[in-house]
């Protein structure tokens, strides 16, 4: 079995921002650590401009509704006629996208981590809030190259935390990144964590819990299976200058040997490897 270090992060997370800025906020409807579901509305934004507008469409409308018969009779030309649908089609597009934009809507299920702003505040350019998924999590390990073929899609990574000592998660990895980083000699695992559960309280009552926070520590680690290494001093490794290559000397019939390696996992003052 590998261990590693990694933080746990939200499954999704969104800034929630308005199309434009300069705009007034009328109502916000939630607050941090309120749960919100996707699609619905969080946000309200001041209406006066959406209300004007409405007024110019009607106007508009009216206007048009009037020539038709108009140009009927050969009052006004084709041209003129032509011109003045163009004018209303542009004044509903100007009215549905006010719509559209005087109120916002959550774009996830999740639960508000931060708000930024007041009822009846100008809009900036800081996100109104921030909203992340928590029912389940993510977290990204990065593993040693030497493991690359034993690491697959749908494994399972068991999850420890300080905060929950006697606990165990159980992870599933849900994408491998298909390069090595040539300086630290490890790949990246995305691993999705379940953070679902169901507890009775104590009143014998059931409830859902989500123990897990985005932020968190936790120790990572892969079932790997049995693989032969060699146990080395990590003062022995050395590293190429220039490169990410690792290397070390074996004595051999009395000469020393260069064997290029693989680092492995690190315990205490010792490097399990794989050296040439």
């Amino acid at each position: 079995m590998e261990t590693y270090t990694s933080e746990i992060m939200a499954y999704k997370e969104n800034d929630i921002t308005p199309a434009a800025q300069g705009l007034h906020i009328d109502r916000i409807l939630v607050d941090v650590g309120d749960k919100v579901t996707a699609g619905q509305t969080i946000v309200t934004l001041d209406q006066t401009a959406l209300k004007q507008q409405e007024l110019n469409l009607a106007t508009t409308e009216d206007n048009y509704n009037r020539m038709v018969p108009v140009h009927a009779a050969g009052g006004i030309s084709d041209q003129q006629l032509t011109q003045m649908k163009n004018t209303l089609d542009l004044q509903r597009e100007v009215v549905e996208n006010l719509r559209k934009n005087s109120t916002i809507k959550s774009p996830i299920s999740g639960v508000v981590t931060a708000r930024n702003f007041e009822d009846g505040d100008l809009f900036a350019s800081m996100p109104i809030l921030h909203i992340m998924q928590t029912d389940k999590l993510k977290a990204t390990v990065d593993v040693a190259e030497i493991y690359y073929s034993n690491v697959k899609e749908g494994m399972e990574v068991l999850f420890e935390t300080d905060v929950y000592p006697d606990q165990t998660f159980v992870g599933t990895v849900s994408r491998i990144t298909p390069a090595v980083n040539p300086q630290t000699r490890t790949f990246s695992v995305e691993v999705v964590v379940p953070n679902k559960f169901k507890q009775n309280d104590m009143n014998s009552k059931t409830q859902v819990i989500e123990p897990l926070r985005p932020g968190m520590s936790a120790r990572a680690t892969f079932v790997m299976g049995e693989r032969e290494s060699v146990m080395v001093p990590s003062v022995a490794v050395k590293k190429q200058i220039g490169s990410a290559e690792r290397y070390v000397f074996v004595i051999k019939d009395g000469k020393a040997e260069y064997r290029v390696g693989q680092d492995g996992k690190h315990e205490g003052e010792n490097i399990a490897g794989l050296y040439g």
